[in-house]
């Protein structure tokens, strides 16, 4: 990493400055959030804060890193991460980036017709029993008003195919979108 670390920022800094103003959040899977992290103290863009529940907060250049873990895939029964690393053969080691700026006039949640967007419906609570079933559901969908205001950096190599280790490996292909 220490190989090349200052021209995947280079490339990092390239991305972002083709986005409409600083991004609220860089997302991706845990192991570019550690190489971006790795990075970033080397550069010296590395910053932490703390949260309104106490958590820390990691930064590159003031732009919080998210990491979108895992999700439950039940059709195998597994956890698989929200943003893969691909291992294909024309993709072997690549993950993606995501940058997000939330805001009414960039990414934000909708709901439909301007209703709530969680419903509750709750037990009768006249009727006898020490349990009681009601219900909660959310009708929503997203909506990304300016395209500038999100982006995806492709292929970026965060894990080596040869005898190097994996930590020596942290480049990014040409072609963002």
């Amino acid at each position: 990493m220490d190989d090349n670390y200052k021209l995947f920022m280079d490339m990092l800094d390239e991305f972002l400055s083709g986005l409409d103003g600083k991004p609220t959040m860089l997302a991706g899977n845990s192991r570019i959030i550690n190489r971006i992290r790795a990075c970033a103290r080397r550069t010296a863009y590395f910053t932490q804060s703390e949260d309104a529940f106490g958590r820390s907060v990691d930064k590159y250049n003031d732009i919080p890193l998210i990491d979108l873990s895992e999700y439950y895939d039940s059709t195998s029964g597994k956890t698989k991460p929200v943003v893969p690393i691909y291992d294909t053969e024309d993709m072997n080691g690549l993950t993606d980036l995501y940058a997000i700026t939330l805001g009414l006039d960039a990414f934000h949640g909708a709901s439909v017709t301007g209703n709530n967007v969680i419903s509750t419906m709750l037990p009768d609570f006249s009727k006898p029993g020490a349990v009681k079933k009601g219900e909660v559901e959310m009708v929503a969908a997203v909506a990304l008003k300016n395209s500038k205001k999100a982006g995806v950096f492709r292929g970026i190599k965060v894990k080596s195919t040869s005898a190097q280790t994996s930590d020596a490996a942290v480049t990014a292909e040409e072609g963002t979108e």
